[in-house]
């Protein structure tokens, strides 16, 4: 059962071709909010969900709702969290704003409503915050289908990724499309004396070497190597990403 700041709720959507829906039922308030689409390319799930939450007096907060908190509290919080579900997060300060990062996953900026309680941008998700009397700190995240705890750890922070510079004609060389599994590919561009890489049906982003064949993503923890036929042809790529290895072969190349 999924709930709304911890009022319970019965949902069911649906659709048909050019028509979307969502349904929240709140039984505590006895609150019905339906919401009807007339496209199928645009879920009413968070509209409505947002109106629901309104309508009962239990609004979410966005980030004009984000108060002040010292720097020094912010940089407190840091650190590699540990859940009971067996995930690890990195909550890191950047900027004069905590984020938070799923290992293997995205970097998400995290926006204070108090000092225990801060949330994600545009998302019904929120860390709770609790500093014990013995030092140590407990976290707790909720979502609308539940909540998961977890700790700090004493677990250092993975260090920054340095870039170092690649000369133009290297980078080029690695421009291409490789393929992972049939329909699922990675294409290689260079733009700007940049490398771009993108997969089947995602957006572009900008990958900086970390040596001559190595390079990373910023903003996701996942890396991409470049491999060398005996020719000194570029041959396939392998991409490192939650504790996982994928090759990806280049298409139309010259063996």
């Amino acid at each position: 059962m999924k709930e709304i700041n911890g009022s319970p709720t019965i949902e069911h959507g649906g659709g048909i071709f050019g028509f979307t829906s969502n349904g929240i039922y709140l039984p505590e308030e006895n609150v019905y909010i339906v919401m009807l689409t007339n496209r199928d390319d645009f879920s009413p799930q968070k509209i409505s969900t947002k109106l629901a939450a309104e309508v009962i007096d239990k609004p979410y907060p966005d980030k004009n709702d984000a108060i002040e908190v010292k720097d020094s509290f912010l940089k407190s919080l840091t650190g590699v969290y540990e859940f009971e579900d067996g995930k690890t997060r990195y909550i890191t300060y950047k900027d004069g704003q905590l984020h938070s990062q799923l290992k293997g996953s995205k970097e998400y900026p995290l926006f204070p409503v108090s000092k225990s309680r801060f949330h994600f941008e545009d998302t019904f998700s929120r860390y709770t915050f609790t500093k014990e009397k013995d030092g140590t700190i407990n976290t707790v995240i909720h979502k609308r289908g539940g909540k998961t705890k977890g700790h700090k750890t004493d677990k250092p922070l993975p260090a920054k990724k340095k870039e170092v510079n690649v000369k133009p004609e290297v980078l080029k060389d690695y421009v291409g499309v490789y393929e992972l599994q049939p329909g699922f590919n990675i294409t290689i561009t260079y733009e700007d004396g940049q490398l771009i890489s993108q997969a089947t049906g995602q957006s572009k982003v900008k990958i900086y070497p970390k040596s001559k064949t190595r390079f990373f993503l910023k903003k996701v923890d996942a890396e991409i190597e470049f491999i060398r036929n005996e020719q000194d042809k570029v041959q396939s790529l392998m991409l490192y990403q939650a504790g996982r290895e994928i090759k990806g072969n280049k298409k139309n190349n010259d063996k």
